[in-house]
């Protein structure tokens, strides 16, 4: 969240059906698109946790 109250992204968790994974995906609010610093250190300490890897536009 901004400081002003707002959010700096939104995160989306998916469960994978082949593998029952989790896939998060991060948008980056339009007023905040300068922020993704923010958002990809929030992806990093997610990995951290859970494993995986953090990429952009991942097939």
């Amino acid at each position: 969240m901004a400081a002003e109250g707002d959010p700096i992204a939104y995160f989306n968790i998916t469960i994978l059906e082949d593998d029952g994974g989790l896939a998060i995906q991060a948008d980056i609010s339009g007023g905040h698109f300068e922020r993704d610093a923010e958002v990809l250190s929030v992806l990093h300490s997610l990995r951290t946790e859970l494993g995986g890897v953090v990429c952009d536009d991942c097939t």
